[in-house]
């Protein structure tokens, strides 16, 4: 099995698609936690439109998010990290 995940992972489209994959979770999971808690602990209605509004800016800023994410040439930014690479002198 973990055989399997490095063969899927040696591609390096596929470590970006696990990235997103990863990220898309963690800002969804996010957005349900303080979903969640501004509904279950809030007292009165306000704290419940409060939680809707934000649940619905989570999720909209994530879908821009992931957009932007697939739209980065991978390729020039690890070159970009590379060139800075050389020009910092060790110790």
């Amino acid at each position: 099995m973990l055989n399997e995940i490095l063969n899927y992972l040696s591609n390096p489209h596929n470590i970006g698609l696990a990235l997103l994959i990863v990220m898309a979770a963690v800002f969804l999971l996010y957005g349900f936690f303080i979903f969640y808690h501004f509904i279950r602990f809030g007292v009165g209605g306000k704290p419940k439109i409060l939680a809707l509004v934000f649940f619905i800016g989570a999720c909209f800023l994530s879908a821009i998010t992931l957009v932007a994410y697939q739209k980065v040439d991978w390729a020039y930014v690890y070159q970009a990290i590379k060139d800075a690479l050389h020009v910092v002198k060790p110790y």
